[in-house]
């Protein structure tokens, strides 16, 4: 697991040290999945060959909640569905 507190600029070498050995990736991201982390490890990982998956805020507006974890159902940012993501991703 790496922590990445900043996209710009992003460390390619660090990103694809920390994945040696791993059969797939996966970025997780409170975030819109469009300019985020996953696509800009994407292009660090084209054409890798390893499964590469995100999980993050799709193509839409965002919204409030009275709560943190609602938010975070409500877009899909769960223990299942970042699970569900590894699994697919590990086959």
């Amino acid at each position: 697991m790496v922590n990445v507190s900043t996209l710009k600029p992003i460390d390619d070498s660090a990103m694809l040290k920390a994945a040696e050995g791993s059969k797939a990736i996966v970025t997780v991201e409170e975030h819109s999945l469009i300019g985020g982390l996953g696509s800009a490890l994407a292009l660090s990982f084209a054409g890798d060959g390893r499964p590469f998956k995100t999980v993050g805020l799709q193509d839409t507006f965002g919204c409030s909640a009275h709560n943190y974890a609602e938010l975070l159902d409500h877009f899909g940012l769960t223990v299942e569905n970042i699970t569900g993501a590894i699994l697919e991703a590990a086959k």
